[in-house]
C-alpha cells in the first residue's frame, strides 16, 4: 500500500501482513509511506497560463461583440472582431500544411545507371541500333 505521509521525508517501508500457509500460494503486503505520494495542491504553470489564454480569449470576443454592435452598428456574422482573418484563417492553416507536408521533393540525380539514355522516349522506331557496332 502506498501512504501519502507529508512528515516522512527518507520513506518508510514496514511489513503488514505475511502469509506462508501454503507453498504455492503465498503473499506479503507491505506499506510505504512518503511525501511525495501526496497529491499537489497547487495548479502547474501550464494550467494556469491555458486558463490566462482562454479568459483573455473570451473577453477579447466578448469586448469586440460588444464594441461592433454597439459603436459601429454591426449586425449578423459581422458582429464578429476581425471577422475577415478568422474566415480565412482555416485556408491559410490548410496553405500551410500544403506548403510543409505536400511539398514535391525533387528527384535525385546523384545515380544514372548504364544505359539509362535507352530509358527516355525517342521518335525512332529503331531506337536500338546504337547498341551494336555495325
Amino acid at each position: 500500500m502506498f501512504i501519502c505521509n507529508e512528515n516522512e521525508k527518507e520513506g518508510r517501508v514496514k511489513m503488514i501482513r505475511e502469509v506462508r500457509e501454503n507453498t504455492n500460494r503465498c503473499y506479503f503486503l507491505f506499506e510505504f509511506q512518503h511525501q511525495s505520494l501526496c497529491s499537489a495542491k497547487s495548479f502547474s504553470v501550464g494550467l494556469i497560463l491555458v486558463l490566462i489564454l482562454f479568459s483573455l480569449g473570451i473577453l477579447y470576443i466578448l469586448c469586440g461583440v460588444l464594441y461592433r454592435r454597439c459603436i459601429a452598428g454591426a449586425k449578423g456574422w459581422d458582429q464578429m472582431p476581425n471577422y475577415e482573418f478568422w474566415t480565412d484563417f482555416g485556408n491559410l492553416q490548410a496553405d500551410g500544411c500544403n506548403l510543409i507536408c505536400r511539398r514535391k521533393q525533387p528527384q535525385s540525380n546523384y545515380y544514372r545507371g548504364i544505359g539509362d539514355e535507352q530509358l527516355e522516349k525517342s521518335e525512332d522506331i529503331e531506337r536500338d541500333d546504337h547498341l551494336l557496332p555495325i
